[in-house]
């Protein structure tokens, strides 16, 4: 889709009300399945968060340097670059930001994923499997809001200063 990863790809929170306090929170999702990264920009962006959208793990590494977002998630199967590529990524900088990782794989995958991830000290709040209900991804975010919230993330952004 044309234009799908340009770094003004954003939902801002309009008049939905957003999840926690203070200003919108910036939310970086990449999913090379586009029908997938719009559903989750639209359920993030009608809770009140900002939405950047990446379909790479190459884009997703050059927005969360743009960006140092308050909330992270993550496909981990993708062409060219795969989750655990992005869990090795996050560690190196410090990232602190509260993570969701999605993914069509087996349940067993995902485990090992998000153990992989708080191992490497990753804050791995929440996992998905495909598919899942429009209900299962809001309560997934409002509980990555929360840790931002209690873990001081709006305060620090998502990488170590």
């Amino acid at each position: 889709m044309p234009g799908f990863d340009a770094p003004d790809r954003t939902v801002a929170a309009g008049s939905h009300r957003p999840l926690g306090a203070g200003s919108a929170r910036q939310f970086l999702f990449v999913d090379d399945n586009v029908y997938i990264a719009q559903a989750i920009q639209r359920v993030a962006g009608s809770c009140g968060l900002e939405v950047r959208l990446a379909t790479t793990a190459g884009s997703f590494c050059q927005r969360y340097h743009e960006l140092v977002p308050d909330l992270i998630g993550f496909d981990l199967a993708m062409p060219g670059g795969d989750g655990i590529e992005l869990i090795r990524f996050l560690a190196a900088e410090g990232c602190k930001a509260p993570i969701l990782i999605i993914t069509g794989h087996d349940q067993r995958v995902l485990a090992a994923a998000a153990r992989l991830g708080r191992e490497r000290g990753l804050n791995i709040v929440e996992t998905l499997s495909k598919p899942f209900s429009v209900e299962t991804l809001k309560a997934a975010l409002e509980h990555l809001v929360e840790a931002a919230i209690v873990g001081g993330a709006e305060k620090t952004g998502g990488a170590k200063k």
